[in-house]
């Protein structure tokens, strides 16, 4: 149920111009993401909204404020990751999370290949030094 109400999320985050809210200098990170991790749109969202929620949690706040600068649709996948159950409170690490994303179908693999193709999009978009502090946190 929490899935399809993810999908239907995603649905109206596209009409509204956000599903494919992660594009970043001609790439689309979520193209990216579902097609080489094998994820569902609304898992991907869910996924990357949940990275960037441990990223939120624990980066500077002018730091994820750079983040969200630079990645239109922020905002919407971190609404998807709290809807679908990825974020149920403080994650506190990549290993409390990954067991969160489990529920969703996402593997731990399928976590730990999520991170670099985040942190890359993020350095491409708000720079080196905000996508090595994401990669930071994500470990």
């Amino acid at each position: 149920m929490k899935l399809l109400l993810v999908s239907l999320l995603v649905v109206a985050l596209g009409v509204a111009g956000c599903s494919s809210g992660a594009s970043m200098g001609g790439s689309d990170l979520m193209g990216m993401v579902t097609k080489s991790l094998g994820l569902s749109e609304a898992q991907a969202m869910a996924g990357l909204g949940s990275l960037l929620s441990l990223g939120k949690e624990k980066l500077p706040a002018d730091t994820f404020d750079k983040i969200g600068k630079a990645i239109p649709g922020v905002d919407g996948m971190l609404k998807a990751a709290a809807d679908a159950g990825g974020i149920t409170g403080p994650i506190g690490d990549l290993a409390g999370l990954s067991g969160q994303l489990s529920k969703l179908g996402i593997s731990t693999d399928q976590v730990t290949r999520m991170v670099p193709a985040l942190t890359d999009a993020v350095g491409k978009s708000a720079g080196s030094d905000v996508g090595s502090a994401l990669a930071g946190v994500l470990k």
